[in-house]
């Protein structure tokens, strides 16, 4: 099964799900696999456990009491509210929401641009090699002949 992706709204940043039954937490803690910032205080430090399963369903089990989690659309972001230690499919294309401004979307692909972004992030040394090498002649060219 393909991955998933979780792209954060108004950053865009993008997380690879992968279909393996792990569960990852979401929220401010350091050791989660999506760390929301740590100052914003309407979402736990373990908000939310997401899963992309085997089959390619994607579970979200809210985590704390404190803060709520929704499932919604770009219309509607708040449709459905996930309740505490209850578990609720995320439908592609859905917006996760998590206090008053962390929001992510389930996709099941990126754009090629989001893709080189992705794999630079994480340390692929030889897109990233290839990126630096040919922006930094592109940028010095340009200024060159001014």
């Amino acid at each position: 099964m393909d991955p998933k992706y979780l792209r954060k709204l108004f950053t865009k940043e993008t997380y690879e799900l992968p279909a393996d039954n792990v569960p990852r937490t979401i929220g401010r803690s350091p050791e989660g696999f999506i760390i929301l910032p740590y100052d914003d205080t309407t979402v736990s430090r373990e908000q939310l456990q997401i899963v992309h399963m085997e089959d390619g369903i994607v579970l979200l089990t809210q985590l704390s009491q404190n803060s709520p989690t929704y499932i919604g659309t770009r219309k509607n972001p708040y449709k459905i509210q996930v309740l505490t230690s209850k578990t609720q499919e995320v439908p592609l294309g859905n917006i996760i929401t998590m206090g008053k401004k962390q929001r992510l979307r389930l996709e099941d692909s990126i754009s090629v641009e989001q893709q080189k972004i992705y794999e630079i992030e994480r340390g692929r040394t030889d897109d990233t090699q290839v990126l630096k090498t040919s922006d930094v002649k592109e940028f010095n060219s340009h200024f060159q002949n001014r």
